[in-house]
């Protein structure tokens, strides 16, 4: 037997969720009214709106306030270089990595699932043979812990459904029991003897005749849904799940070490 299971969230996550620019243009209102607006219309408190934004994008504005400075003080031919160095920190900032960002990422876990296995017994003229088939669908959730419980390399919640089909196959070699007896030359008449040592004379003594039988048992269960949690402990991982099926429930349990 064999079976496998795959993530299909981050698929679902490429597919419903545009992806973020690394690198986007950086624009401002008020880095924009220095560079295009005519020098004439422009005042030292529009100068200092550009510096608190470059400020706070951390860039050195050192020059700049230096220069509004001087228009403060009522030279106005300063003004077009305070543009060109708003300008330079305009093109500074557009060059400037955007911090990344988390993409957005399908708020549970899903994978899908197909799972077989045959079994063969052969005892020397009757056989079983087994088949089972399972497709599932299982959805999970990571819970955010405080962290005062930071020890808990996580909690999760998960559960599923699946769709099976099973048949169970019997065959034999049957001896039939009714052609057992002492049947006479033609094999129309049988006396009622114990045994072979008693069919004497013209009688021939008869074993029957083999019969083929094959039975086939399909399997009851045709949906199975699952609950479960898990949780790990440093490097421990525990989890317990409970199973459900038209003829049979289960309950999973079991742990193991996880190496990072």
């Amino acid at each position: 037997g064999f079976g496998g299971k795959i993530g299909i969230s981050d698929y679902l996550s490429d597919i419903l969720y545009k992806p973020i620019e690394d690198v986007p243009e950086f624009s401002d209102s008020n880095l924009v009214y220095i560079i295009e607006t005519p020098p004439s219309r422009i005042n030292p408190s529009d100068v200092d709106n550009a510096i608190s934004v470059l400020r706070l994008n951390e860039i050195n504005v050192n020059e700049i306030d230096s220069l509004n400075y001087l228009f403060l003080q009522g030279d106005k031919t300063v003004v077009v270089e305070i543009q060109s160095r708003v300008r330079d920190a305009q093109l500074q900032l557009e060059s400037q990595p955007e911090k990344k960002k988390k993409k957005k990422k399908f708020p549970i876990d899903l994978a899908l699932g197909y799972y077989t296995n045959d079994l063969e017994l052969d005892f020397s003229g009757a056989t079983i043979n087994s088949t089972n088939r399972m497709i599932s669908l299982q959805a999970g959730k990571t819970l955010n812990l405080p962290s005062f419980l930071a020890f808990l390399g996580g909690v999760g919640i998960y559960g599923g459904i699946g769709f099976e089909s099973s048949d169970l196959n019997l065959g034999y070699e049957l001896a039939n029991p009714l052609a057992y007896g002492c049947f006479s030359g033609s094999g129309t008449y049988k006396e009622n003897v114990e045994d072979e040592e008693n069919c004497t004379g013209s009688n021939s003594w008869e074993t029957g005749v083999p019969t083929d039988i094959s039975l086939s048992f399909p399997g009851d269960n045709t949906f199975r849904s699952l609950i479960g949690a898990r949780v790990r402990i440093l490097l421990v991982d525990a989890y317990v799940d409970y199973n459900m099926g038209n003829s049979n429930n289960a309950i999973n349990a079991g742990i193991g070490i996880t190496f990072r």
